[in-house]
């Protein structure tokens, strides 16, 4: 069960980092170019904000599932020396928790706005905040600070 989680959750990240990219592309290219809030535009942050909480429960149910997380949970302090478990237990877990949490409050706000270019920036900001936060806590293969993991996961 938990290899298929983790292959699902490696699938969906690429979604959501897709998603992501396009939203802001589009939100960006909005913003700047004084462009109206169209059906699309809004279909498009919707999407991706769907995914992001699809990724987010898969997420939390590798966590629970998790064999590191049980390492943790059952040696919280001895296990905060194992940079693999520390990693995915605390910091994985706390920043992509922020990360949804991001952009669900830029996608509430964001519909809140009464002009486009409200609109936009408001998804500009803090998608942007959010994926500078997803980058950084994906265990990149490059990443000196995270575990390495595979691009992705297989089972």
């Amino acid at each position: 069960m938990f290899h298929i989680l983790l292959f699902v959750h490696s699938l969906v990240r690429w979604l959501l980092l897709i998603g992501l990219v396009f939203t802001l592309f589009k939100a960006y290219k909005g913003w700047l170019s004084r462009s109206d809030y169209s059906l699309m535009d809004s279909k498009v942050r919707l999407f991706t904000v769907t995914v992001a909480h699809i990724q987010g429960v898969v997420g939390l149910l590798v966590y629970f599932f998790s064999p590191l997380v049980a390492a943790f949970i059952a040696d919280p302090n001895g296990s905060m020396a194992i940079k693999e478990i520390r990693y995915f237990a605390v910091s994985h877990a706390l920043i992509m928790v922020a990360a949804i949490v991001v952009i669900t409050i830029g996608s509430v706000r964001s519909k809140r706005k009464e002009t486009n270019a409200g609109k936009f920036k408001t998804i500009a900001l803090w998608f942007t905040i959010a994926l500078v936060l997803i980058f950084f806590a994906i265990p990149w293969p490059f990443m000196p600070s995270s575990p390495s993991r595979p691009l992705l996961t297989h089972f």
